[in-house]
């Protein structure tokens, strides 16, 4: 019968488990099949021996029939046996129930036995044919051996001595004389410990077969992984080699292992590596600190090989010592680590070549940087690595919002900031960061939020100061005067408009003032435009100087001016800055050796007296300075706030026509 495997076993346990036990049963049904045709052949000696006993004594034609049966059965046995060995020969494999109806067959012949001769004792009624059966039975102790210790189960055993015991026992009362009685116990006793010891020696049969077979399958499975694996595989002792497997003997291209087996291990190793060397790797083997390394071996076709050699000293039961190396072709493995560093070579060069600042960045700290960023900084890179990335920026609390807009654009931000020199100085950079590895998600606990803490990221700063000065120059000649460097037409609008949004916003009030030079027509035709240009330069600086610094000066064109004074709280306010200007205007202006004095007549436009627009303010300045002009100069006007009428650009057709205020 199959035993049960317990279902908490693992399928591959389970499965070995079977089969090992099929295995067991297999091998005790061989050696009981052997045993049982010993057995017959002894059981036919014996009923040969006897009958001829009883032939002297001529017993009846019963016991005659009896011991016919038992040649019958023992011819039986025999045959049985011999049928079973050519199934075995001819079977690739025993399954579990072609075992389980063998050993069905092997109780049922044990049985037939067994009763054959309990009736050969029990039928057999007279005293002399008994006294030779007697004798003959002594010879069982033969048969029990020979053909009950190697039955495969118990309950074989037990039919075979069951009957036997019985037709003793019922000898017993058969029996008269106490003597004989004590004889006929003695031979049941005799069985019983017949049967006991056959059990006994069964018990240390199956185990050690039970032994013998896990033994060789783990042999068989060793061999198989021995055989099958991928690492080229080299047992050496005294420096012969005596292991081999076929992973080795294909990376050292020759035909078959045993070219191998029995060489001198030096027939592998190349010239290029001396032996000195080899006995080195094998003395940290013996100490247990060979570590693995990519060695050369020599192939059968002169060739080399680079291969990953792992080595370790093994002492045998013999005493001597064996070293196991695997080996593995790191042909491929060599080729990428080459590239991998050529690979890092370049990057290392391209790192410290860059013309743009490059740091590598661990959890916010600089752990590298390369000359380019130094430059930038002003500051030697030992000092860079290990600073906080956030110093370098101006206003390093812009850091809280760069991790913002890391998480909302993903791991590439883009940005301009101003980065600060060791100096002092603060300079434009081009800020382009980059995650190394992936942000740290947010588990979704309260006030988790993902952030870039504890990543690595590079950091890329171009320099922009030469880009923004000159975006600051093209600003300055697109928003500027040429001569004067004052701000030209198109800024001092913009800068208006500003100012009265300012305005409407506080409550507060803007005087626009329109200055035109008196005579300057007259200064070109006498002396010249160069000399007609320093009189600009000298007017812009003197109206520069005399306004305050919330205040704009600029000019409108040719020889005008205009000023822009914001949060004016009072019109005597404008009136005295008014003065201060003509006063500082009259002033002689000295060039070339030439003193000359020029006056200005101005216009006064207030918001929101005179208009609430950039166009009505200066339309208003406009027609009060003209009328200042005709009122001969060297004065000003206000606007009036009731009759402006705009004619031709910002200018009446004849003074009558702009009624203002007197100053």
């Amino acid at each position: 019968m199959t035993r049960p495997t317990p279902s908490s076993s693992p399928p591959a346990i389970a499965a070995s488990s079977q089969f090992v036990d099929l295995r067991v049963r297999v091998e005790l049904l061989d050696v009981a099949a052997k045993s049982a045709a010993f057995s017959g052949w002894v059981t036919l000696g014996i009923a040969g021996l006897l009958y001829a006993m009883m032939q002297i004594e001529k017993v009846s034609s019963m016991t005659t029939g009896w011991l016919a049966l038992m040649i019958v059965v023992s011819l039986v046995r025999i045959g049985a046996s011999r049928y079973w060995r050519r199934l075995r020969a001819t079977s690739e494999g025993a399954t579990p129930a072609f075992v389980e109806r063998w050993e069905n067959y092997h109780a049922v012949l044990a049985l037939s036995c067994g009763l054959a001769w309990a009736a050969l004792v029990y039928f057999t009624v007279v005293d002399a044919e008994r006294v030779t059966l007697l004798v003959g039975f002594a010879l069982t102790v033969a048969l029990v051996l020979a053909g009950t210790s190697q039955v495969p189960s118990r309950g074989a055993d037990l039919l075979f001595a069951i009957p036997i015991v019985i037709a003793q026992i019922v000898n017993v009362h058969r029996l008269g004389s106490l003597h004989e009685s004590l004889f006929a116990i003695a031979w049941i006793v005799l069985v019983l410990v017949l049967y006991v010891t056959p059990r006994l020696s069964s018990t240390s049969l199956r185990e050690a077969l039970l032994a013998r077979i896990v033994h060789e399958r783990r042999a068989v499975e060793q061999t198989a992984l021995f055989d099958t694996a991928p690492l080229g595989i080299l047992v050496v002792r005294d420096a012969r080699i005596v292991v081999c497997n076929e992973a080795m003997r294909r990376l050292l291209g020759y035909d078959r292992t045993s070219d191998l087996i029995g060489k001198d291990v030096r027939v592998i190793i190349p010239d290029g590596e001396p032996w000195k060397e080899a006995m080195h790797d094998r003395d940290r083997a013996l100490a247990g600190l060979a570590a693995p390394r990519i060695v050369k071996r020599l192939r059968r076709d002169g060739s080399t090989v680079d291969l990953m050699r792992n080595i370790a000293a093994l002492r045998t039961s013999a005493g001597e010592t064996e070293f196991i190396g695997t080996y593995e072709d790191v042909k491929d493995r060599v080729a990428i680590e080459e590239g991998y560093r050529h690979a890092l070579r370049m990057q290392r060069l391209v790192f410290e070549a860059a013309g743009e600042g490059i740091a590598i960045v661990n959890d916010g700290i600089v752990e590298q940087a390369n000359q380019a960023l130094s430059d930038l900084l002003g500051t030697p890179i030992a000092r860079l690595t290990g600073r906080p990335l956030q110093t370098i920026f101006e206003d390093p609390h812009e850091w809280t919002e760069i991790e913002k807009r890391f998480q909302r654009l993903g791991n590439l931000l883009k940005i301009e900031r101003r980065v600060l020199r060791s100096d002092g100085r603060a300079t434009w950079a081009n800020v382009t960061g980059c995650l190394v590895d992936a942000p740290v998600e947010s588990d979704g606990s309260a006030g988790d939020a993902e952030t870039t803490t504890g990543q690595r990221s590079i950091w890329i700063l171009a320099d922009l100061s030469v880009q923004k000065q000159k975006e600051a120059e093209n600003w300055h000649h697109a928003n500027h005067d040429v001569m004067t460097g004052l701000p030209n037409r198109r800024f001092l609008q913009d800068r208006l408009d500003q100012a009265l949004a300012f305005a409407r916003r506080d409550g507060r009030r803007v005087a626009v003032l329109e200055v035109d030079l008196d005579g300057f027509k007259s200064v070109n035709d006498n002396y010249g435009h160069r000399f007609g240009d320093a009189v600009l330069e000298e007017v812009a600086r003197r109206l520069s100087a005399v306004v305050r610094e919330l205040d704009t000066v600029g000019r409108w064109g040719g020889d005008e001016f205009v000023l822009v004074l914001k949060e004016i709280e009072s019109r005597e306010v404008v009136e005295e800055m008014v003065k201060r200007v003509i006063a500082r205007l009259s002033d002689p202006i000295v060039y070339m050796g030439q003193n000359l004095s020029i006056g200005a007549s101005i216009g006064i436009a207030m918001y929101p007296d005179h208009g609430e627009e950039v166009e009505m303010l200066m339309l208003a300045a406009d027609l009060a300075m003209y009328e200042s002009k005709s009122s001969g100069g060297n004065t000003w006007r206000f606007s009036s706030p009731t009759s402006l009428v705009p004619r031709g650009k910002y200018r009446p057709s004849s003074p009558a026509q702009a009624p203002v205020e007197n100053s």
